[in-house]
């Protein structure tokens, strides 16, 4: 085919539908990244929680300074289990419906690419204040 400016247009690409089997391998996999998304979930519910407990409970001063890590663990964390739980409501997109498994696949590929992106950052840190700590106690 040609467009008006005679130049071959991209005939659009067929629509590829994954097979029982292939279903069941996604299905697998998405239980599994569901109960981890949740266990992050959970373990940002009780860091925040505890640190929103420090912070009202010590009434300021020392409380606000522990609250802070706790808290941002627990933001943290959460933001673990949101990337996660995209990538597994798009797997669940995959599984349910008919037509555009690829592209839901490609977009739980991107929200799974987005929760490493996120713990290469956390490695990172954490090697930076670990590595700022071992200079400061060495000096």
């Amino acid at each position: 085919m040609y467009d008006d400016e005679n130049q071959v247009s991209q005939a659009p690409a067929p629509s590829y539908e994954f097979t029982p089997q292939e279903n069941s391998v996604i299905s697998g996999l998405l239980t599994s990244v569901m109960i981890v998304a949740i266990g992050w979930f959970c373990m940002a519910l009780l860091l925040g929680g505890l640190g929103a407990l420090v912070l009202v409970k010590s009434g300021g001063g020392v409380g606000v300074i522990l609250s802070i890590p706790l808290l941002l663990a627990g933001a943290i964390m959460f933001l673990l289990g949101k990337d996660l739980w995209r990538a597994a409501n798009s797997m669940r997109v995959i599984t349910n419906s008919e037509g555009n498994d690829i592209a839901n696949l490609v977009q739980a590929v991107k929200h799974i690419g987005d929760y490493f992106r996120m713990i290469l950052y956390i490695v990172i840190i954490v090697f930076i204040v670990a590595l700022i700590g071992l200079i400061g106690s060495a000096g």
